[in-house]
């Protein structure tokens, strides 16, 4: 009889050692992570003229309307525990833009050169299977200013070619294109090595860009990937 009750008596320690050692484990597993980062994005971005509420459409079948530009500068990830925290940061983006309508030996060719300094401010959450592995996903605004924005405009027809060059984005009131950016987006990616971050994520504009030409215009980024490394 005694020997039966050592026996339950070792096995109820046993069973509470395993059960504290799990739920130190899974605190070890999910401890915070790194704050601060520097961070590279690739951006395709499309831009879209649309009724306000409406689906939005294409500018023109003619025109050519996917992009790629690049993102770059500091992230910032602090927690608060249980995995919840906040993504943010400062970074730069450069996003040149073409776009080509008409006929295919007459046409008007615009280049556009666009700067901008961007705030994402997300909500993450992320779950830790491992202390070095980690995957996450996050929504959240994010805040685009215009820097410097410069348009180049060529008419190619099949005799000759003009072109007219437009700078900076406060060059008058009227100017038909708008410093301010808004998006909302989601992602997800994983974390390696509580170093190495990994993402894909999209965002979609809010704000009407083009507030002098009549139409409703926005700018989309459908598809994006960011590798970070966080310090």
């Amino acid at each position: 009889m005694i020997k039966k009750y050592v026996l339950l008596i070792l096995l109820f320690i046993i069973a509470t050692t395993a059960a504290f050692a799990e739920k130190d484990a899974n605190r070890v597993r999910q401890q915070k992570a790194r704050v601060f980062g520097l961070t590279i994005s690739y951006l395709q971005t499309s831009m879209y003229e649309s009724a306000p509420l409406l689906s939005p459409t294409t500018i023109s079948h003619d025109e050519y309307n996917r992009f790629h530009g690049i993102q770059g500068g500091i992230v910032l990830n602090p927690e608060f525990g249980a995995g919840v925290g906040i993504l943010t940061g400062v970074q730069y983006v450069f996003i040149p833009t073409y776009s080509r309508i008409g006929k295919p030996k007459e046409y008007l060719k615009t280049v556009v050169s666009q700067h901008d300094l961007a705030v994402p401010f997300r909500i993450q959450y992320r779950y830790a299977f491992t202390p070095g592995f980690s995957i996450f996903a996050y929504t959240g605004p994010l805040f685009s200013v215009g820097l410097m924005w410069k348009e180049k405009s060529t008419l190619v027809d099949s005799v000759e070619s003009e072109t007219t060059v437009h700078d900076f984005y406060n060059r008058e009131d009227n100017y038909e294109y708008n410093r301010f950016h808004a998006f909302w987006g989601i992602g997800a990616g994983m974390i390696f090595s509580r170093h190495i971050r990994a993402e894909v994520f999209a965002d979609w504009g809010i704000n009407n860009i083009t507030p002098y030409s009549g139409k409703f215009t926005h700018l989309n980024r459908p598809i994006s990937f960011a590798f970070s490394y966080m310090f």
